[in-house]
């Protein structure tokens, strides 16, 4: 249970920073960043196609504290 809570919580990191970047830099970076992240294709569709349908999250510049465990690195990134 404690490993769902921590997975959950990662993925939910994953995927607000994937939206802020979207918002910031255009969809494609963010979905490129949660791909690497291996959030669904299809959740990932979702948070970028249909804005208004996006639960509520932390008001913007709060991160939770786990978010810096996702927090993008050059080394992701490179193939």
């Amino acid at each position: 249970m404690e490993q769902d809570l921590r997975t959950n919580a990662m993925l939910s990191a994953v995927v607000e920073h994937g939206i802020r970047l979207g918002d910031a830099q255009g969809s494609a970076i963010g979905w490129a960043y949660m791909q690497a992240y291996d959030v669904p294709r299809a959740s990932i569709a979702r948070v970028l196609a249909y804005p208004k349908a996006r639960r509520s999250r932390a008001p913007s510049g709060v991160a939770p504290d786990y978010i810096h465990a996702v927090s993008p690195r050059e080394q992701d990134f490179k193939q």
